[in-house]
């Protein structure tokens, strides 16, 4: 039953793409984060198949999704002008939606389109930054246009290996990496030495995706990643962490290992920091970033740095390095989740 004194909130979390263990975490922690005495959470899981399905009585994120509870069907639709979810019988009202999904289905538009014609306010960039940010080859020709400096690259789609294969060997040469254009967490990619590995790393990542591209291979020296917040009244792209990897750091690194630790302050100069925080500052007007996101750098061997890419719903495991990025420029987790919600609610 919904509360007549809290506001209803939605927390969608699953989704049908390759990175829905990764959300279910992080629903998991954010389901803990969100203040109960303000807000009232109904989890909504996405499944495999992209159905929406909501718990009959209050549950854990994960025990839904593990089918470990009663859930009934839901769809978001909009009644007398109002956004909700729809089921069998009935419809409930959302005040806002937080779908906290990441990459395929979820970080690049399908949903928040869904969420917006349902009339749903939600946390997070809307369909458009969403879709622009999630594709690597976009996002990177408006960073080469803001001259932020990227990788060399060449896009490789369905049925156009051959060719691709040709171009980036003429133009990049070996070794180059591989990676799906719209997904994330390191899935899907690596490296290629040699023709073959190229082939097989270029097979692997179009049956993913169906666009792919192919970089020249940075030797890389760290990893820095900068925090975009806005809400509460306050908004600050913050300085750089650092990941410490051994290693290509893989999703399994990322997620299920101990292969790697984070440094909420990356050990670079103070005039390698403004510089990151300056490119992501531009990157953030000009693909229209809102409420919250990630944007990667490269610092190669040689001291120069590289635009990567954008993760506009960032993770929020127990280990997210977002949420350690905040908490290190002074914004707790449960402030972070509850700002972010308000102004959701609060957009028109």
């Amino acid at each position: 039953m919904m509360s007549k004194t809290r506001a209803s909130v939605a927390l969608i979390f699953g989704g049908r793409g390759y990175e829905r263990e990764v959300s279910v975490r992080g629903a998991e922690n954010l389901y803990r984060l969100i203040p109960n005495e303000k807000y009232d959470i109904t989890p909504v899981f996405i499944d495999r198949r992209g159905r929406f399905f909501m718990p009959i009585e209050s549950a854990l994120p994960s025990h839904i999704a593990r089918g470990e509870v009663a859930v009934r069907e839901v769809f978001p639709m909009q009644q007398n002008g109002r956004g909700g979810f729809g089921f069998l019988g009935g419809f409930l009202p959302i005040a806002a939606a937080w779908p906290l999904l990441h990459g395929n289905f979820g970080e690049d538009g399908v949903v928040q389109g869904a969420l917006e014609c349902a009339n749903i306010r939600y946390v997070g960039c809307d369909t458009v930054a969403s879709a622009t940010a999630r594709d690597k080859m976009t996002v990177k020709a408006i960073a080469s246009s803001l001259e932020i400096p990227v990788a060399p690259g060449v896009l490789c789609q369905r049925g156009e290996t051959e060719s691709a294969a040709e171009q980036a060997e003429e133009l990049l040469g070996y070794p180059m990496f591989v990676k799906p254009c719209r997904l994330g967490s390191s899935i899907g990619a690596g490296v290629a030495r040699d023709r073959r590995e190229l082939y097989s790393t270029l097979e692997h990542a179009l049956s993913l995706d169906g666009r792919a591209v192919i970089e020249k291979k940075i030797n890389i020296k760290k990893e820095l990643e900068c925090a975009y917040f806005a809400a509460g009244g306050k908004e600050l792209v913050t300085p750089p962490g650092e990941i410490l990897a051994h290693g290509f750091y893989d999703y399994d690194k990322k997620y299920k290992s101990a292969g790697a630790t984070v440094s909420e302050c990356a050990a670079v100069s103070e005039s390698d920091k403004e510089k990151v925080r300056g490119y992501a500052a531009q990157l953030v007007c000009a693909v229209g970033l809102r409420d919250l996101s990630r944007l990667d750098f490269f610092l190669s061997d040689a001291g120069e740095i590289y635009f990567n890419e954008i993760n506009t719903m960032p993770g929020f495991t127990e280990t997210s390095l977002y949420l350690r990025l905040l908490s290190h420029s002074g914004i707790s987790q449960a402030e972070a989740a509850s700002a972010l919600i308000d102004g959701a609610m609060a957009r028109g």
